[in-house]
């Protein structure tokens, strides 16, 4: 299992990605992180943990499953598409 979904990580479009859940059930990446995530939103309304800090915290991690474009790697390749090398140099320089 571990060495499925990790072969699978590195995937840009994580709906390409599966993820083999315990059990041996199969799943894009996606839906395993909805998952995940609203399964820590049920446990911390047990606990009755401050709701308002901590679904601001899981909105965002969702919101980066369900919208691409808020995802670091899609940002990355609009920001850096056709130069990387060049673009990647000079925000190095403006750095040093």
């Amino acid at each position: 299992m571990y060495k499925e979904n990790q072969g699978n990580a590195a995937r840009y479009d994580l709906k390409t990605v599966n993820i083999v859940l315990p059990g041996g059930e199969s799943t894009d990446a996606v839906s395993a992180a909805l998952r995940v995530i609203n399964d820590m939103r049920q446990l911390y309304r047990g606990i009755e943990a401050d709701m308002g800090e901590v679904e601001q915290v899981l909105q965002y991690q969702s919101d980066k499953f369900e919208d691409p474009e808020k995802r670091y790697a899609w940002q990355l390749r609009r920001e850096y598409s056709g130069g990387f090398v060049e673009k990647g140099l000079e925000l190095a320089r403006k750095y040093a």
